[in-house]
């Protein structure tokens, strides 16, 4: 929320206590509904609340999504190193070449869209790559179509100051920094210090928490929910962790992951007279007076 609040600070002055709860019942959203409609739940319910354009918000949220793969990615290239001088990714013998090619073409995947998303913002003729294809649509929609991909590059305000995107990278790598913590407490929970000593365990954290949240990017099940599993459990017998501990721990893991938010935000669409169905309706595309 904090990170949120920051990358929306160009477009107004939003308090914790109020992007909190839009936080939580968009995350309850992904985890409830397919292809992260929780996003455009997210970028909807705080129209409603703050009466920002919708358009807006999703170039936010589409900029906390981007800084996300970063800072996973930056993990991936911090634990490999320390997981290959221990001798804990034997398993990868044979095929370090193919994870190598995936991995950066991942990377490359990230930058671009973040250099993107920056020359949008900066560069008023950029806009031209946008516009060009919405010159074949009548002049009715293609106005309207204008008024939201303005309201779009409204909200990519934030990435016009390399400062921004330091501190916006910064938020990431602490969000998921919290979020690798978890993992590694309930993996205490299930003895595996038992199988890497300190640095090598908080490595194999880092590594499983990139791995899954990397693949459950991809817009598929309702929270990731086997994607994320499937991921999180190879990785860990890649380091060597026992299959039956590796996807009982996952289990564990997940259930810890999502069943918290979802709850707390199923409370807040009760508290304020809404319902998931509701805004999942409403969300469905921008309307016409907030685009």
């Amino acid at each position: 929320t904090v990170r949120w609040r920051y990358i929306l600070s160009p477009l107004g002055d939003f308090s914790i206590k109020k992007l909190y709860p839009v936080v939580v019942v968009g995350y309850t959203a992904n985890n409830l509904m397919p292809v992260r409609l929780g996003e455009f739940v997210r970028a909807y319910y705080l129209g409603e609340k703050q009466k920002i354009g919708m358009s807006a918000t999703l170039a936010t949220i589409l900029i906390e999504r981007v800084y996300d793969g970063l800072a996973l990615i930056f993990f991936v290239a911090l634990s490999v190193p320390i997981l290959i001088a221990a001798g804990a990714l034997v398993s990868l013998a044979g095929t370090t070449v193919y994870w190598l090619i995936i991995g950066a073409f991942t990377a490359v995947i990230f930058v671009l869209a973040i250099v993107m998303l920056t020359v949008l913002a900066i560069t008023p003729k950029a806009i031209v790559i946008v516009t060009i294809p919405l010159s074949i649509l009548p002049e009715r929609i293609r106005s309207k179509a204008l008024g939201i991909v303005d309201l779009f590059i409204c909200g990519l305000s934030c990435l016009k100051s390399p400062r921004r995107h330091a501190c916006i990278f910064l938020f990431s790598i602490m969000v998921w920094a919290v979020e690798a913590l978890v993992y590694l407490l309930i993996g205490l929970a299930f003895h595996l210090e038992d199988v890497f000593n300190g640095t090598v365990l908080i490595a194999a954290m880092m590594l499983m928490t990139a791995s899954a949240n990397l693949i459950s990017s991809i817009p598929a099940s309702q929270g990731g929910v086997g994607p994320f599993e499937y991921v999180a459990a190879t990785t860990l017998e890649l380091v060597g962790v026992a299959t039956e501990i590796g996807r009982a721990y996952v289990l564990a893991l997940h259930v810890v992951v999502l069943i918290p938010v979802t709850l707390a935000g199923l409370i807040y669409l009760w508290w304020g007279n809404f319902t998931l169905a509701q805004l999942v309706g409403k969300s469905g595309g921008p309307n016409n007076k907030k685009g």
